[in-house]
This record gives structure tokens, sequence and C-alpha cells, in this order.
């Protein structure tokens, strides 16, 4: 299976919710439910997805880099990609052959306002805020 083939097999993860006969969502506190969901980490995961298929497929048509794609330092997509990627899917990032991205002024302005509303201490919204910086500027 091809990397892109994995990343969008991520990105197709369905949320269900638990929901009685009529319909009606149970609370996570019912008695038949194992675990609650956790909304917010599935959410995140599915745009990780996303944003990595577009990624890969910026690398496989050699339009832009890992960093250049993401506005992440190697450091970070590398942290990102650790923890929501198989380990097969890693090495076609080409992260060892890859530079830090520079932003251009614009690109730098935005990252900045994004990153002053991020979640005070949450890397999620940190990294979530430096890629709608650099994806908004490239098309």
């Amino acid at each position: 299976m091809s990397s892109v083939t994995q990343i969008r097999n991520l990105s197709k993860r369905r949320v269900s919710l638990p929901t009685d006969r009529s319909g009606s969502l149970q609370s996570p506190q019912a008695p038949d439910l194992k675990q609650p969901i956790d909304l917010d980490m599935d959410f995140d995961q599915y745009v990780f997805s996303c944003v990595l298929l577009h990624v890969l497929e910026e690398i496989v048509a050699d339009v832009a880099t890992a960093t250049e794609a993401t506005g992440l330092s190697r450091a970070e997509l590398r942290d990102i990609l650790k923890h929501r990627v198989p380990a097969s899917v890693m090495q076609a990032f080409g992260l060892e052959n890859v530079r830090e991205a520079e932003p251009g002024v614009e690109g730098a302005l935005l990252r900045d306002l994004l990153l002053a509303h991020a979640r005070p201490g949450d890397q999620t919204s940190a990294c979530f805020a430096k890629i709608i910086a650099r994806r908004a500027l490239r098309h």
C-alpha cells in the first residue's frame, strides 16, 4: 500500500456517536458505552490526515517539500508524523533531506496573528495555526 493510500485511509475514519433506539444521543456515562469518544482528538486526526495527504501529493509532484507545504519545522513535523501516521509512511515525507522553510513577510505576519489566537500551551493548536498560515498563502 502506498504512503498516499495509507494517509487517505486515515482521513476516511468515521466517528459515530452512540445513540439509543429513538436516535437521541446517549450520555457518555451510559452503561453500555465502553469509553467516551474524544471528538476533538478524532477531528484533529482527521484534519492532520487531510493536510498530510495534500503534502504527500505535493511532494510526489515535486511542488514542495514537507516543511514548505506545512509551514512547520522539521522537528514539529517529525513529532506529528511520529504520533499520527504509521512508521512506514514517515519516510515518504523525506524529512532527512529537507531544510527549514522560511516564511515570507506576509506568511510571518499571518502566522504570528494566528498563533496569537491559538489555545495557550496547546501544541496542536499552534501547529494548526502554522499550517493554516502557510496553506492560505500557497494558493
